[in-house]
């Protein structure tokens, strides 16, 4: 099987409509194992939500 690294900027565009988007859900939906660091959800939410929360 064959497997990705996903950042946060990539799992980031699952949540936020950007340019790449498309692309982003195309890999989710791809037959893959996506793996991720330990902080992606740190990483994805300083992203999402820049002044805080």
């Amino acid at each position: 099987m064959t497997s990705y690294v996903v950042d946060a900027s990539v799992a980031a565009k699952w949540l936020v409509y950007e340019e790449h988007t498309p692309a982003a859900i195309r890999l989710a939906e791809a037959p893959a194992a996506l793996l991720a660091p330990d902080l992606v959800v740190v990483e994805v939410a300083s992203c999402t939500f820049p002044g805080g929360w």
